[in-house]
């Protein structure tokens, strides 16, 4: 799952005989990253009746509830990164 999320959003493009770039699309990888570490949610609609986790759900988000999901997501990856950085040093 982490080398999907890792080339998400990612896109080669070449022009002729220019060199090809490498394009990111910031949007399309914060959703892969949010399909990935969002393991369960407890939404609900405005009727009351619990809400499927799905792109199409987090797209329908207030862009600020979205940030802060994905602000989140982004701590929480910083968080296991520096627990794994810290359990290596530890063998070390």
């Amino acid at each position: 799952e982490a080398k999907r999320v890792e080339s998400a959003g990612f896109n080669r493009t070449q022009q002729g005989d220019a060199a090809p770039k490498l394009e990111m699309d910031y949007i399309e990888y914060s959703f892969a990253r949010a399909h990935t570490y969002i393991t369960a949610w407890s939404l609900k609609d405005a009727a009351d009746k619990p809400v499927a986790f799905s792109r199409q759900a987090l797209e329908a988000l207030d862009p600020d509830f979205w940030e802060t999901i994905d602000d989140a997501i982004s701590a929480h990856i910083a968080a296991k990164a520096a627990e794994k950085k810290q359990t290596a040093g530890a063998q070390a």
